[in-house]
């Protein structure tokens, strides 16, 4: 049995990457680089991931990765903080586990993302953080324009993951669909 409900896993027990699910005597380093190269051989290699959920996750990395170019900005260590320090350890050792993804990983991006859509909520709307993040506020400045529109795409794209990760939570947590 590869999770608590096989049958919501989108991994195969039949997997094509070597089982590693004795995972007690590696490192956390070594915990993040597996979980980075088996997330890719998920993402990008022979899988039953759907396409549409791999296209998905192009967008949603970009969300992820595009605020990095603007730290210090408040938005830009909010996403960094919630992807290192609360979704990779979590997920990543979920993914080294069983071998592939299943509906059990919605839990750690509700956790990371819901406080990144607020900080990017206020970023956003009020002056709390700096000016706002606002095309007016930009002023024709192509840096301050690029910001606007990340942290829009990142409050955008995570909001969408966080209501299919609320969903699967459930169903993983509350069905046995």
């Amino acid at each position: 049995q590869i999770s608590r409900h096989p049958n919501m896993s989108i991994a195969s027990t039949s997997s094509s990457l070597p089982d590693r699910t004795d995972i007690s005597k590696k490192s956390y380093f070594e915990l993040i680089v597996q979980g980075h190269i088996d997330f890719f051989t998920v993402w990008l290699g022979k899988s039953p991931l759907p396409v549409w959920v791999r296209i998905w996750l192009v967008f949603l990395m970009a969300a992820v990765l595009l605020p990095f170019a603007f730290l210090p900005h408040p938005f830009a260590i909010t996403n960094l903080v919630a992807a290192v320090a609360v979704i990779l350890p979590l997920n990543g050792r979920e993914l080294v586990t069983i071998r592939g993804v299943n509906k059990n990983m919605g839990w750690p991006h509700l956790i990371g993302w819901i406080p990144v859509i607020v900080v990017n909520i206020i970023a956003i709307t009020t002056d709390e953080l700096g000016d706002a993040l606002t095309m007016t506020n930009a002023d024709g400045n192509a840096y301050l324009q690029a910001r606007v529109f990340t942290v829009w795409y990142s409050t955008v794209c995570t909001a969408i993951s966080c209501a299919f990760d609320a969903v699967d939570t459930v169903w993983y947590y509350f069905y046995d669909v």
